[in-house]
This record gives structure tokens, C-alpha cells and sequence, in this order.
């Protein structure tokens, strides 16, 4: 495309409202739930499907967002 990254992100905040980081990590978390709901993933394999370096940074991320680690999450779905 040629632009500059940062032409890139003034962008997409003017147009969406948010940061890209942020709209990215909202998109992610949202995966999350539904992948914890929909899935008999481990959780590993799903912060892996949505590009997490590693588990800890996924799992640190969802507890952030929602309160509750990934496990817990679904394990209360179970109830």
C-alpha cells in the first residue's frame, strides 16, 4: 500500500473511533468467548488461533477483559 503505519493508524482511529490495538484486542477477546463457548478447544490452542506469542499473555489478556481466566470461563459454562 505505501503508506506509512502511522498514516495507517490515525486512520482507522478517525474512521472507527478506536485504536487498532484496541480494536484488534477487543476482536480477539471476543473470539475467545465464543471459541470457549462453541469449542472443545484447549485453551492453548485457541490463544494460539488468535495469535498470542504465548499462553500466558492470552491468559493474562482474557482475565483482564472479563475478570475470570479462560478455564474458569467455561467452566462455568458447564453449570
Amino acid at each position: 500500500m505505501n503508506f506509512h503505519h502511522f498514516y495507517l493508524s490515525r486512520v482507522f482511529k478517525k474512521e472507527m473511533g478506536v485504536p487498532f490495538n484496541d480494536y484488534l484486542s477487543n476482536y480477539r477477546m471476543n473470539m475467545a468467548k465464543v471459541l470457549l463457548e462453541t469449542t472443545d478447544m484447549k485453551i492453548s490452542e485457541i490463544g494460539e488461533k488468535l495469535q498470542y506469542k504465548n499462553i500466558s499473555a492470552f491468559i493474562r489478556s482474557f482475565r483482564i477483559t472479563y475478570g475470570v481466566t479462560p478455564g474458569h470461563y467455561r467452566q462455568t459454562l458447564d453449570k
